[in-house]
């Protein structure tokens, strides 16, 4: 098992975390100079893996930024990357941030007129896209208004990006990649995405807040430079380049990145021996289909010396057979925000221990975080002292607030979103100036550490009781021939089940009934459905949006009304 290590700083780059001032690539370059031919990134292109070295990456990046230059791209400038992970886009992103220009990332999968939105609020002086997409733009007012750029072809109105020329200014040396000097709250990576049924959010990450991230990331997991990582998340793939460490971009659609068969798994499996892979950082439904393909084909892989799961919560059966697949791993359940991650974690051993206990453990603030929870806020323009009359006994459940250096205090020309999800804190370090409010609720126990329960807005009302959805699930979903459930309230009086189970649900009713009356339900509508709706980014999530409108995507194979005399 490797052990940790705390040295992975660069010397000399003056980025020590003492001050955050600084651009954020200047860890990355620090890697270039000092271990210039370990490989940075391994993912494929076309039908064949591609191996890049921290000196390649760089000098790609190098010929990129020459070619903003010539576009004539100026520092502040905002360009939007409709791109699935891959070694160009890492490339495009570190040229970006090196000239001070600011990378947008969206949702590949974001509805129209989500991408509408965010180019209309971001004034982007351009978009990197792919071809297919980029053709509709007579379509996209907002498209005409800046420049549109395919990474994979030309198209009328489309400038094609010379992407034959950056491979081969991989190998040379003629170009020096820049990293100009940036206050440390000038604008880094602008992130939206399609989690938030309403108006996207932008998730405004400054050079000092992402490196900020990269210190939090590197006291949660100091892993000695030169480890090799597999995982397709980009803020981990840009910590990890900065810390010098080996990236594998597993061979999946990161359009749908939880969404792989077990064939698809047996490649990655492939790519994780071929490439000497040490961790493994992933959503839950990512690591159920690799466990699909180990178990079908008997594989254990006891040389992967860590794995990490996050952004969905993770049920005792799949951390199970993940401590069988992976026997010397020490697994670890990760819980977060897109505005602030890690915020705590707990060892896989120990939440199977915890199984019996209601909603999901995911154990202790990691160093850097701090953490509370509230009773019933108002939805904006709270104070600190608010936070401190609502603070929340032991095992009672509220709301979970989260804050730290690494937790993102605003959102891009958002005011009305930083009223409702940030409170202003006055007595705490200017690095960890908001509380940020989650929408998760929870609880903390006796000892510290934290229980998910559910969403504010999933939120079921029965009997004058309130049900946290994620206890009541964990509950059904233990039941046997049970695969997944989700309790959706639309209205008042209109409650249903989803389930996802083997038998018909006259049979099942004997078996749901003691735990519906128990929690006071008198009656509810209940469906048995094919597969489970799920968010398209990690395929891990119930879409609970989905089913609240009874979309004709939800298809229903058996159905049954359940009230409290039956």
């Amino acid at each position: 098992m490797t052990q940790a290590n705390q040295g992975s700083a660069m010397p000399g780059n003056g980025l020590d975390g003492s001050s955050p001032d600084g651009n954020f690539i200047s860890r990355f370059l620090g890697w270039c100079e000092d271990s210039p031919e370990r490989t940075a990134l391994s993912a494929m292109e076309g039908h064949h893996e591609v191996r890049l070295s921290y000196r390649q990456l760089a000098a790609e990046a190098a010929f990129w930024q020459q070619y903003w230059q010539k576009q004539g791209f100026s520092r502040g400038d905002r360009v939007v990357m409709a791109l699935q992970p891959g070694l160009h886009t890492y490339a495009i992103t570190i040229s970006l941030l090196g000239m001070g220009l600011v990378p947008v990332y969206i949702d590949v999968a974001m509805p129209r007129h989500h991408i509408r939105y965010v180019l209309e609020g971001s004034s982007a002086v351009a978009i990197i896209g792919l071809r297919r997409a980029l053709r509709w733009h007579w379509l996209v007012p907002e498209l005409k208004q800046c420049q549109r750029l395919s990474i994979d072809g030309p198209f009328p109105g489309v400038v094609s990006l010379p992407v034959k020329m950056a491979r081969l200014a991989r190998d040379e040396g003629s170009r020096k990649l820049v990293a100009e000097a940036c206050p440390a709250e000038a604008h880094g990576i602008i992130s939206f995405t399609s989690e938030n049924r309403g108006i996207p959010m932008g998730a405004d990450r400054t050079h000092g807040s992402l490196q900020q991230l990269h210190l939090a990331m590197e006291r949660f997991w100091p892993l000695p430079a030169g480890e090799v990582v597999c995982s397709c998340f980009p803020l981990l793939v840009l910590h990890n380049l900065s810390a010098g460490l080996t990236t594998v971009l597993p061979d999946i659609d990161f359009a749908c990145p939880g969404q792989f068969s077990r064939k698809q798994a047996m490649k990655v499996l492939q790519q994780l021996a071929a490439n000497q892979v040490t961790h493994i950082w992933g959503a839950p439904a990512f690591f159920a289909a690799l466990c699909d393909g180990m178990e079908a084909n008997n594989i254990r892989i006891p040389e992967i010396d860590g794995i990490m799961l996050s952004r969905a919560v993770v049920s005792s059966a799949l951390a199970g057979r993940l401590n069988i697949r992976f026997p010397l791993a020490d697994g670890r359940i990760v819980y977060g925000a897109t505005e602030a991650e890690p915020v705590t974690a707990m060892a896989i051993s120990d939440y199977l221990r915890s199984a019996a206990e209601p909603g999901y453990l995911v154990g202790r603030p990691v160093a850097g975080s701090e953490l509370v929870v509230c009773h019933a806020l108002e939805e904006r323009n709270l104070s600190e002292a608010d936070v401190e009359r609502n603070l929340c006994h032991a095992g009672d459940i509220g709301e979970i607030l989260v804050a730290g250096a690494h937790v993102l205090a605003r959102y891009v020309n958002n005011p009305v979103a930083a009223m409702e999800h940030k409170i202003p804190r006055s007595a705490a370090p200017a690095l960890a100036s908001v509380w940020h409010r989650t929408g998760d609720t929870g609880y903390l126990d006796d000892q510290g550490q934290l229980w998910l329960t559910g969403r504010i807005k999933d939120l079921v009302y029965a009997n004058r009781q309130v049900i946290h959805p994620y206890i009541f699930e964990k509950q059904i979903d233990k039941l046997s021939g049970v695969t997944r459930s989700a309790l959706i309230q639309e209205g008042a009086d209109n409650m249903r089940l989803y389930l996802v189970c083997d038998e018909p649900l006259d049979e099942m009713l004997g078996r749901l009934t003691p735990i519906l009356k128990v929690l006071g339900i008198e009656a509810l509508d209940i469906y048995r459905i094919t597969v489970m709706p799920v968010d398209r980014r990690h395929n891990s999530k119930v879409d609970r949006n989905l089913l609240r409108t009874r979309n004709r995507r939800v298809h229903a194979t058996d159905y049954q009304h359940w009230t409290v005399d039956l």
